[in-house]
């Protein structure tokens, strides 16, 4: 309206007829155009893809191409990239001495059907496990160890199911396999679509390991006070792995051997 009444004061009615139809067009489609143009602007500023934030908890972390060094690690909070490829391959290999008791429990040796559930759990984790180890040293720095990760997922939802065996090997009951059962899955579903909070994923693992545990208590409590005692030696380590400077997961899959062996004895009294 402004431009009309500046086109009559200044008698140029021809010219501003002319120009009406270009300015209607401008003031319409111009909007629309940088609205196109934003995410195309915006997709071409964004950082590459080596140069991205990684983010857990909402804490901004160092880059992942910083990540491969010294000071990018140290920027990482929690245990995020504070092992090194070196730990995680022993991570693996700590994984191997309980994997080969339960191997040689099923297949060279004549034990009852307690002890081969045992070994089946230990065995039906195992490959999870040392998968995960090994995918973090090779990708180390280029992939993130918990957010995003399938392999963590798989690892820690095995865990469950390994129990559910074992608590099913120790107790010797239908009843009690048939509840942990549950627990474990409803567990296993909430680990796999990754829900709840990190304390919330420890607490599980930690009551599925009583619920195989505590069933010993009924068959020999010398054993069952070992395999609390292998357990606690177990755990401690894992939960301080920052406090030992990432030696501490490496230390508790050590001490498995201790509890794989105190389950063992457990399951050959009560079957």
């Amino acid at each position: 309206v402004v431009y009309l009444v500046r086109c009559a004061a200044s008698r140029a009615s021809v010219r501003c007829a002319l120009e009406w139809p270009g300015m209607v067009a401008a003031t319409i489609a111009l909007p629309k155009l940088r609205n196109l143009l934003a995410p195309l602007l915006a997709r071409a500023h964004r950082a590459p893809p080596g140069e991205e934030k990684l983010r857990i908890n909402g804490a901004r972390l160092a880059t992942s191409a910083s990540v491969k060094t010294l000071e990018g690690r140290k920027a990482a909070e929690g245990d995020i990239f504070l092992m090194s490829p070196f730990q995680e391959v022993l991570n693996a290999l700590t994984m191997l001495p309980t994997a080969c008791m339960s191997w040689h429990a099923i297949f060279h040796s004549d034990c009852g059907p307690g002890v081969e559930l045992i070994a089946f759990g230990i065995l039906v984790h195992f490959p999870f496990s040392f998968g995960y180890h090994v995918a973090c040293a090779i990708l180390h720095g280029r992939r993130h160890p918990v957010e995003g990760n399938i392999a963590l997922r798989l690892d820690l939802v095995f865990i469950h199911v390994a129990a559910t065996f074992m608590a099913y090997g120790t107790s010797g009951s239908r009843t009690w396999f048939f509840l942990v059962a549950l627990f474990n899955a409803t567990c296993s579903y909430r680990t796999a679509l990754w829900r709840g909070c990190l304390a919330e994923r420890r607490a599980c693992r930690c009551v599925c390991a009583l619920a195989y545990i505590a069933p010993i208590l009924a068959t020999d409590i010398v054993v069952c006070l070992w395999a609390l005692a292998s357990f606690v030696a177990v755990a401690v380590p894992f939960s301080t792995n920052r406090q030992l400077s990432g030696w501490g997961h490496a230390i508790s899959h050590v001490m498995l051997v201790s509890l794989a062996s105190a389950l063992f004895v457990a399951a050959s009294k009560t079957w």
